[in-house]
C-alpha cells in the first residue's frame, strides 16, 4: 500500500507521520507500506513511481531508490485542505486499488480514527464526501 504526500501538506505530513508510528506497532498486518514524501506532486510522485517500477522516462528523472519492496496493489493520497466558511482543516483521502478492487477498510478506517483524534482533529473526507459520525 502506498501513502503519497505533498510536502507543501502540512497537516497531510503530520497525518501520514502519524500514521506510520501507528503501523509500526501493528505486528499481525501482513503488508508493505511505503510512505512518500513528494516535491512537485504528481509528476514527483509519477517520477517515484518510474523508478519504483525501474521505468525510464526520458521526461521524468528520480534519484535511485536504494531497495525495492513488493508489488504495490494499492494507493492513498492525503491532501489537506480548507473549506470555504470553515476553520477548521479537512484530510481530504482518495484511495485506488489495483484493477478496480476494494481498497484494506482496516488501514482506511485506522487513517480515519487517527485523523479525528486529538487536540488538533482534522474532519475526514473521502472523494470530498464527508462522515455522517464526525
Amino acid at each position: 500500500m502506498l501513502f503519497a504526500v505533498d510536502l507543501t501538506q502540512r497537516e497531510a505530513a503530520a497525518m501520514v507521520m502519524a500514521y506510520a508510528a501507528f503501523a509500526r506497532q501493528q505486528v499481525y498486518w501482513a503488508r508493505d507500506l511505503f510512505f512518500v514524501f513528494v516535491d512537485g506532486g504528481a509528476p514527483g510522485m509519477d517520477a517515484w513511481l518510474s523508478e519504483y517500477h525501474l521505468v525510464e522516462d526520458n521526461a521524468l528523472r528520480g534519484e535511485p531508490l536504494p531497495e525495492i519492496g513488493g508489488v504495490m496493489i494499492g494507493g492513498v493520497v492525503l491532501k489537506s485542505q480548507n473549506t470555504r466558511g470553515s476553520k477548521d482543516p479537512v484530510l481530504r483521502i482518495e484511495l485506488n486499488h489495483l484493477n478496480g478492487q476494494l481498497p484494506n477498510l482496516d488501514l482506511f478506517n485506522s487513517v480515519v480514527r487517527i485523523a479525528g483524534k486529538g487536540k488538533f482533529a482534522l474532519l475526514s473526507t473521502v472523494y470530498g464526501v464527508r462522515d455522517i459520525e464526525q
